[in-house]
């Protein structure tokens, strides 16, 4: 196989890949599941980070974006807001999702104030 054959097909950063060839459409989800990485990788390193800093520290621009993504699969939270000097606003942090919070919010009571469901 040709050396730009298998440049082509080789996987990065173990995510799945495409062919240079693919069209731009089938190309798009890989991309953001990259992006998706990257925010949650650079989120790990620095807890507490805001979206504009997220973009300063990778590099990418509108990578912010992939954030309510990633609330939404439950990977983080939102923080409490900080100054970001780069727009002069207050903008939310972001941290990674532990186990603990994700147990208090499985345990919140019933009306009755009893933990367990109700049995219908």
């Amino acid at each position: 196989m040709p050396k730009r054959l298998i440049e082509v097909f080789a996987k990065q950063d173990n995510y799945a890949t495409y062919r240079l060839t693919d069209p731009e459409t089938s190309q798009q989800p890989v991309n953001k599941v990259r992006l998706k990485a990257t925010a949650l990788a650079a989120i790990e390193q620095h807890p507490g980070i805001t979206a504009g800093k997220l973009g300063e520290v990778t590099g990418i621009d509108g990578i912010w974006k992939r954030l309510p993504e990633l609330e939404r699969d439950g990977l983080i939270v939102r923080g409490t807001p900080a100054w970001y000097y780069g727009t002069g606003r207050y903008q939310t942090t972001w941290v990674i999702r532990t186990e603990q919070q994700l147990e208090l919010e499985l345990e919140v009571p019933y009306a009755n104030g009893n933990t367990e469901s109700p049995s219908f």
